[in-house]
Formats: structure tokens, sequence, C-alpha cells
């Protein structure tokens, strides 16, 4: 059933611009980022948060629930196979394990929680791109990276819109507005289907928030639909792909150190000083 509702429950951002073109994706960094980069061998990947909404023509928001399984899976993938791709020992936690383990559960919608919170507070800074990016959900990923044996957390949301042919019609007279939580104000959104996307990197130990990206750039040029799974893909992978590749390990290093192999040297035996080989 449909609920006429003027503060979305996700957390939403929409730039509307008449250009067409590249996306641009910028992604930001703990002040630490360098140094505990080369740490992160095993990133666990979180089941994304996946909210799909279908915009009718009374301004209502209908939840999508016939694609959601489909699409969390398709979200799940893309992401578990992008990141073994950059080098990763990827470490995924699904519905099922959560299912059985309720505190593990309880602990993962916290996370959940606490990380909108977090980056709801970077997306209302001015100039944030310019500010330094210091952000923690705390200890609360502890349970989460112990249970998967990771150093690192991985968690992706996205939230889609698409509108119905009557909200399409009406506007052409008048633009919809979509009240933003992110920022706290409203914008302008006028496209048939937008997805936003964002993925971000919780260090294992402190919860700190490492690395985040989203997809603002592409929706202001490029928008599509989340049924397009080609497309939801391929966004996925180009955001992933910002996040450094996996720190090569010296292999020497890892194997311990052998002795030198003495090879027998041949005797010369007119030489003056040449003692005859021991049998």
């Amino acid at each position: 059933m449909g609920h006429r509702n003027h503060y979305p429950l996700c957390l939403w951002l929409v730039v509307v611009s008449t250009t067409t073109g590249c996306s641009t994706f910028i992604s930001v960094k703990h002040p630490e980022f360098q140094m505990r980069h080369p740490k992160i061998t095993r990133l666990a990947t979180l089941p994304p948060k996946v909210e799909m909404y279908k915009i009718t023509f009374r301004g209502d928001q209908e939840l999508m629930h016939d694609l959601l399984p489909a699409t969390e899976q398709q979200v799940a993938d893309e992401v578990q196979a992008t990141l073994a791709k950059r080098g990763y020992a990827v470490r995924p936690l699904d519905q099922q394990t959560l299912a059985g383990n309720p505190d593990l559960k309880k602990n993962f919608y916290t996370v959940q929680e606490l990380f909108e919170k977090e980056i709801a507070r970077y997306n209302k800074r001015m100039f944030r791109t310019f500010r330094k990016f210091e952000y923690s959900i705390g200890a609360e990923v502890n349970p989460l990276a112990d249970a998967t044996e990771s150093n690192a957390l991985t968690i992706v949301r996205c939230q889609a819109f698409k509108k119905t042919g009557g909200e399409i019609a009406k506007d052409l007279a008048k633009s919809a507005l979509i009240f933003a939580a992110t920022l706290g104000g409203a914008v302008v959104y006028s496209y048939p289907s937008v997805t936003y996307i964002q993925v971000a990197v919780l260090d294992g130990d402190t919860g700190d928030l490492l690395w985040y990206v989203d997809n603002a750039g592409e929706i202001q040029g490029e928008p599509f639909d989340i049924a397009q799974e080609k497309r939801l893909r391929k966004s996925i992978r180009a955001l992933i792909s910002k996040f450094p590749k996996a720190a090569k390990t010296n292999s020497t290093l890892a194997r311990p150190e052998q002795e030198p192999t003495l090879v027998p040297q041949p005797t010369n035996p007119s030489a003056p000083d040449a003692k005859p080989p021991i049998l």
C-alpha cells in the first residue's frame, strides 16, 4: 500500500543537470588511509542494503518488493567479484548466516544505522570534499570483522526511484520535489528513473570510515533504472575500481631463508698446491 511521504526514509541525493557525458566518481579517504591500506588483505562484504521505490501519480512511494531479491544478489555478486579481481581475499557475510546468529544480525543492523548517520553528517557539510574525511562508527564493527576473520568491512547501499507513467506526465507541467534526507532540503527530481549507489570500506578494528564513494556524478549525466542489470553492474564495477588494489607482498619474505647450496669446485691436479679429492 502506498504512503504519502514528504521525507523519504532513504538517504537520497540528486542534482539535476542538463548535461550528459562521462560520469565522474569522486572518492574520499581517511587521513591515515595510505598507512592502513597495506594491512587490508581480507575484506568482508556485508549484505547490500537495497531500497526500490515506485512513485505514483499522487506522489506516493511504493516499495518494489518483487525486484528486490534478484537485485540484492546482483549487487552482492558484482561487489565480491570486483574486489576479488583487485586482489583481496573476499569474506562474504550473507543473510543466511545472520539469520542463524541473532546477536550478529542485531550488530549488523546497528552498523548499518550508524553508517547512515555518519554519511548524513558528511553529506551535510559544505565543501565536504575539501575537508578531512574523519568519521567512525566505533567498536560495533568488531563482531562482524571477527565473524568473517577480516581486516575491513565493505558496505554498499542502493536507493532507486522509478516513476509511473502518470507521474512522468505530471512532471511535464511541474517537476516533482523529493526531500533529501542527506541534505536536509528539497531538490528537483525530474528523471523517470534514478539509482543512487554508495560504497564504503570500514576499518575492522577501529570502525573508522577509511574510504567512501557514490555515483552522484553519474546521476547528473546518465541516470539509469536499477532494473537494468548490465548498467547496474557496470556502475558498481566503476565505483569499486576507485578503491586501490590490494598491496602486493614480497613473496621472498614469506619463505624461510635457505642455506646457500655449496657446489664442489673442480680441482686442477697440475696445480702446485692441489690436493687429491676426498672420496
